[in-house]
């Protein structure tokens, strides 16, 4: 358990915001439309790790 915790380690913590909540409600309710099964927490994963961040674009702009 120790040799995960210590790998797990090496990723930043992502807070959730108030969208991811919205987000993973909308996932959520398309994903049952096309007769998709998940859990509320894949869906909230999914979200926030969808969120668009700025710090982004401004990589993808310098690269230009």
């Amino acid at each position: 358990m120790e040799a995960l915790a210590e790998q797990l380690r090496a990723f930043v913590d992502l807070p959730l915001e108030a969208e991811d909540d919205e987000r993973a409600a909308q996932y959520f309710n398309l994903s049952r439309l096309r007769g998709i099964q998940g859990s509320n927490t894949d869906f909230l994963i999914c979200a926030a790790t969808i969120r668009p961040d700025p710090s982004c674009r401004e990589v993808s702009a310098a690269r230009l």
